[in-house]
């Protein structure tokens, strides 16, 4: 838990995937660690180690997990997660998995709908052509 491999997730501002990470830039192992703002990036979002983000905020309010999730638990516990704590950590590696897939799905999404267009505007002028 003292390896820098962890991505501090606020389930309190996410409403689901993507969802909303700390910091808004990535530090080098050597710089101070950034708490301030957020991303949905998981290229900019910090990384973090358990023991220097529990040194940072502590645990009074009991609203930090500081036993890291799989990607999948936050997937299928994520609401009551959200009810039961702020943050949860996720490692870097699982996130990354589950965000190259999201962007592949953004992606065909995308594609599909541009080819949607492509063939409607092709089909009506086929209709056009074939009644001249």
């Amino acid at each position: 838990m003292n390896e820098r491999k962890y991505i501090a997730i606020s389930v309190k501002h996410s409403d689901g995937y993507p969802f909303v990470l700390w910091g808004y830039h990535r530090t080098e192992d050597y710089e101070e660690r950034c708490f301030a703002g957020y991303t949905e990036d998981i290229n900019k979002a910090e990384l973090y180690s358990i023991e220097e983000f529990k040194e940072a905020y502590g645990d009074e309010l009991g609203i930090y997990n500081y036993n890291p999730i799989t990607i999948f638990e936050l997937l299928i516990d994520f609401k009551k997660l959200k009810k039961k704590y702020d943050t949860v950590f996720v490692s870097e590696a699982e996130y990354r998995m589950t965000w190259g897939l999201w962007q592949l799905e953004k992606c065909l999404k995308i594609n599909s709908s541009i080819w949607k267009k492509h063939h409607q505007r092709s089909s009506i002028q086929m209709e056009i052509s074939l009644r001249s």
